[in-house]
């Protein structure tokens, strides 16, 4: 991973200007896009938090670009456990 980048996700705060930032930062350099996703899932760095609060924004504007992860994606949904992390959409619905 580039430090430059990996110090900037880890300098993202949890505010909608951050995110925004760093989101927009993402969709003009889009080679950082894919260092965000193994981020995202490595629960033993504090920076992974925020690397899916930034992927969150980037969901919202490009969600093609999810695709060529989904298989790392499904394979390692498991590994979050941070409700920080995980949407409360998710862990908040109705049991069925």
């Amino acid at each position: 991973m580039d430090t430059i980048f990996y110090n900037r996700t880890k300098n993202t705060s949890a505010s909608r200007k951050s995110r925004e930032e760093n989101k927009n930062f993402v969709l003009q350099y889009p080679q950082h896009f894919g260092e965000l996703i193994p981020l995202a899932f490595n629960i033993s760095d504090a920076v992974s938090r925020k690397a899916c609060w930034i992927l969150e924004c980037i969901a919202n504007e490009k969600p093609e670009w999810f695709q060529p992860h989904l298989d790392f994606i499904c394979d390692n949904l498991k590994i979050p456990k941070d409700d920080g992390v995980i949407d409360a959409e998710f862990t908040d619905a109705p049991k069925s």
